[in-house]
């Protein structure tokens, strides 16, 4: 499309970011007024003529002060080519940060979906540095929103959705390098891969709470736990097996049991709000129980009933836990 197209669809995808991080009314209206002045610059015979080019943004900041603009929205119109390389400076203001997303995502997702994937080290429409810079964006801002709906939403306005998965393994790819470059280890990003990346500083704050007790001698014991449970029913394959209760042998596989049940009505609100440091005290704590339960029960025993109950209730364990995380894939 033209021009005054891709203008429109930053327009919408400015105003879909500002409802959902719920900014306020004003904070609204000019990032509104910015995106839609955002490349007007590029159609003036200082820019249009490829006099100029690399004034893109700043010239049309300077325009729109003199126009009568407000500074925020001049700044942003300067900031939303941010950034202009892959460790390059970010917006400062939200306004410049919620068109500089827009902006970037339409290109992505447009590029895309005429088939001109990025391939190799062949990036001509510099998309990967443009994804980096919408990872980086988000995360300096703490912007708590939907990245893969984002795109949905981009894919819409363009009217296809040629090569959509492309775009959501494309970003995913992004977050996984960004979190590396802030010293998250690859297993612990391995650990969380399962889990939808979309939230992206939710994911990085999961990553660093595991981070952070990693080297912890407590949690390493809950982790060798979590490789014998998961080791032990690798092949088991019932999709929400019952536990029953009454045929429990030994009085620490009712100890396991009640305090599994415990730990899922603990864990899972924790998980609603997020509170991950939190999470890992309780699995932390948990892990003794797992011992324990080892240590005096016999899993595979002859008694096929028996040995079924039990791999139910590990499998149940494993379950809360793939919530969180998949501790057998740390190292």
């Amino acid at each position: 499309g033209n021009l005054f197209e891709k203008t429109q669809r930053i327009v919408y995808l400015s105003k879909y970011i500002s409802e959902k991080l719920q900014l306020e009314t004003e904070k609204q209206k000019m990032i509104t007024r910015a995106a839609y002045l955002c490349k007007a610059d590029l159609v003036t015979h200082m820019l249009g003529e490829k006099e100029f080019t690399k004034l893109q943004g700043y010239i049309g900041s300077k325009y729109a002060l003199i126009s009568g603009e407000k500074p925020e929205v001049a700044k942003a119109i300067l900031e939303h080519y941010m950034p202009k390389s892959k460790d390059g400076e970010l917006p400062d203001s939200i306004v410049g940060a919620v068109v500089a997303i827009a902006d970037k995502i339409d290109t992505v997702c447009s590029i895309f979906s005429v088939n001109q994937i990025p391939t190799g080290s062949n990036d001509p429409f510099a998309l990967r540095r443009a994804a980096i810079g919408v990872v980086k964006i988000i995360d300096k801002f703490d912007m708590e929103f939907d990245i893969f709906e984002l795109i949905d939403k981009s894919y819409s306005l363009l009217g296809k959705s040629d090569n959509k998965n492309d775009v959501y393994e494309f970003f995913k790819a992004r977050i996984i390098w960004y979190l590396g470059f802030i010293g998250i280890t690859y297993d612990i990003i391995n650990s969380i891969s399962h889990i939808s990346f979309s939230n992206i500083p939710d994911t990085k704050r999961k990553a660093l709470a595991i981070k952070k007790y990693k080297t912890n001698k407590d949690f390493e014991k809950l982790v060798i736990a979590f490789k014998r449970v998961s080791n032990i029913i690798q092949d088991y394959k019932k999709q929400n097996p019952v536990v029953d209760e009454t045929i429990f042998e030994k009085p620490q596989e009712k100890e396991l049991y009640l305090q599994t049940i415990k730990l899922e009505e603990t864990i899972y609100p924790l998980l609603q709000k997020k509170q991950y440091l939190q999470i890992m005290e309780e699995l932390v704590r948990f892990s003794g129980v797992i011992d324990l339960f080892f240590d005096k029960v016999l899993v595979n025993t002859d008694d096929v009933k028996l040995k079924e109950n039990r791999y139910a209730l590990l499998s149940k364990i494993r379950k809360i836990f793939l919530n969180f995380a998949d501790l057998n894939k740390l190292d």
